[in-house]
């Protein structure tokens, strides 16, 4: 867009404090030099550059925000906003330390994880009909048109973005037989982001992704064979462990390098925020679909509500344990590397 505004910019330089963030170099790699401050009534668009596409889709994530204004308590509208449409401006400062502190920050930023909880719902929906070798690709390609309108529905998020295309290249790799090397695809889809934008190496979002899929990608199938019950619901609670087991160790020297912190009780943590949003997306997205008709749009709000509560008050609770984090851990580069 370009705008006219009233307002004194001015060169963005660090603080010059020892050991500081580089904020300078962090906004120059997202391709902004000078930074000012403005009133609201001093700002106005002159032209705006955005497709109709692009706009539809921004149009569309706002009508839904009111939608959820409208429909769910005040306590679990920020929540309900973060989860189903990647909107996180309402969340406030005390829930956010909860969730970073109980490890479970992740669940906040829509990304590839709940891309993938998704497609692991419809997949499941899909395989009650998709048997022969036609309708399993007649099912690929339904969910490679829902996941692409999930992130219309988000109005293209960045980090929905990126993990649309990541999924989009698997269930493409699973239309045409060639699916056999997931890591192949997802280090394909990098590429193709990298030579839209070179800058996205440097995004912590970019690495944390791709690290966390390539975890999944390479530990989980290690992991998944050391244990098998003959009970379906143990070995649920296993996979679910052992995804955020693979997770948690491929992206575990960022999180320490970026944030200086380990979350004790990510394991715990995170299987149950797991389970929770699951069930947040699948009512959520069930919300959004009957949003014009009150009283389904009402119940399947009040139900997806409940869940947030419930994953709300889980998190505080973990939080409140007394040694739930360490603090206070820093690393050099090499010692990143090793």
């Amino acid at each position: 867009d370009e705008i006219i505004f009233k307002s004194k910019s001015k060169e963005i330089n660090n603080q010059g404090n020892p050991g500081e963030f580089n904020f300078k170099n962090f906004m120059q790699k997202k391709g902004i030099s000078y930074q000012g401050y403005t009133k609201g009534e001093d700002v106005k668009v002159l032209r705006n550059r955005s497709s109709w596409f692009v706009h539809a889709a921004l149009q569309t994530r706002s009508h839904i925000l009111k939608k959820i204004d409208t429909y769910f308590h005040k306590e679990e509208r920020a929540i309900a906003k973060a989860l189903l449409v990647g909107y996180k401006s309402d969340i406030d400062t005390d829930t956010k330390s909860h969730y970073a502190s109980s490890g479970a920050s992740h669940i906040l930023a829509v990304s590839g994880m709940h891309v993938g909880i998704i497609i692991l719902i419809f997949s499941k929906i899909n395989s009650l009909w998709a048997k022969t070798a036609r309708s399993k690709k007649a099912a690929a390609i339904l969910l490679l048109l829902l996941v692409w309108f999930y992130v219309f529905l988000t109005g293209f998020s960045p980090s929905i973005l990126r993990a649309g295309l990541m999924f989009s290249l698997v269930l493409i790799g699973r239309i045409i037989q060639r699916d056999h090397s997931k890591l192949n695809l997802l280090c394909a889809s990098a590429v193709i982001l990298l030579i839209y934008d070179p800058y996205y190496l440097f995004d912590l979002g970019f690495q944390l992704s791709y690290l966390a899929v390539g975890g999944i990608f390479f530990i989980y199938p290690k992991l998944s064979r050391l244990y098998h019950s003959r009970f379906k619901i143990v070995n649920r609670l296993w996979e679910l462990s052992i995804v955020s087991i693979s997770a948690q160790i491929a992206t575990l020297p960022l999180t320490i390098y970026y944030f200086h912190q380990f979350p004790n009780a990510f394991l715990l943590t995170n299987v149950v925020t797991t389970i929770c949003a699951t069930l947040i997306l699948f009512t959520g997205l069930v919300f959004m679909l009957f949003q014009w008709v009150d009283l389904l749009a009402g119940w399947f709000a009040f139900i997806c509500g409940k869940f947030i509560e419930w994953m709300n008050l889980f998190v505080e609770w973990i939080d409140s344990f007394r040694y739930s984090v360490s603090r206070g851990i820093y690393l050099n580069d090499f010692q990143i590397v090793i």
